[in-house]
Formats: C-alpha cells, sequence, structure tokens
C-alpha cells in the first residue's frame, strides 16, 4: 500500500489521518502506519521524537527510542522496511523493532 503525506495529513487509498506534527515519509507495515515526521517542528538543542507508528485510524501506538540525547537524534528517512531501518541525522542506521519501537541495533554509516 502507497502512503502518502501531505500537510498535516497521512493519505493511502480508502485511508488515512491527520497528525499534529507534520510527515514527512510514512510507510504501511503490518497493519500500521510508521511516520518519520519532521524534525524541525520539534524542540532545538535536543533529540526529536519524531518517528511514531500509529493504527490505520490515526491512535499513537508507540514512539521510536532514539540512538542518543542530542539535537542530532532525529529520524530522517526510511532505508529499509523489512527489517525496519531508518537513518538518522546523525549518519546512525538504527534497526528498530516494528512492534515495540525499541532499537535492535545501531550502525554509524558517517
Amino acid at each position: 500500500m502507497r502512503v502518502r503525506c501531505t500537510a498535516n495529513k497521512v493519505k493511502w487509498e480508502g485511508g488515512g489521518f491527520t497528525v499534529r506534527v507534520k510527515p514527512i515519509e510514512a510507510i504501511h507495515l503490518g497493519g500500521q502506519i510508521v511516520v518519520v515526521h519532521d524534525y524541525m517542528a520539534y524542540p532545538r538543542g535536543e533529540a526529536a521524537p519524531n518517528l511514531v507508528t500509529y493504527s490505520l485510524t490515526g491512535e499513537q501506538i508507540w514512539v521510536a527510542e532514539n540512538p542518543g540525547s542530542s539535537a542530532t537524534n532525529a529520524y530522517v528517512e526510511f532505508i529499509s522496511e523489512s527489517p525496519l531501518i531508518v537513518g538518522n541525522f546523525a549518519g546512525i542506521n538504527c534497526t528498530i523493532d516494528p512492534f515495540t519501537g525499541k532499537i535492535l541495533h545501531a550502525r554509524i554509516t558517517k
């Protein structure tokens, strides 16, 4: 299923929901929607909790761990859906447990 992000909406054929923070990328994964929100919408100087999974009705299920607490710890893009690997601003690719949001493995790429 192709998922699109526009303004504060996450949409797909036959469904969608509104989120409080602008989504920049989203995927459908196992009956859930995993969203990378715009990290610029979060407070500066601290890690952005911007990788969030929602039910198909828009209820938040989990917020992913960040690999650190610095201001450069914000997710920016999906690298892989299976396994779920998401790249962050600091150059770390994180393998995320799609059921809990916990980091299973982190690999520095820079």
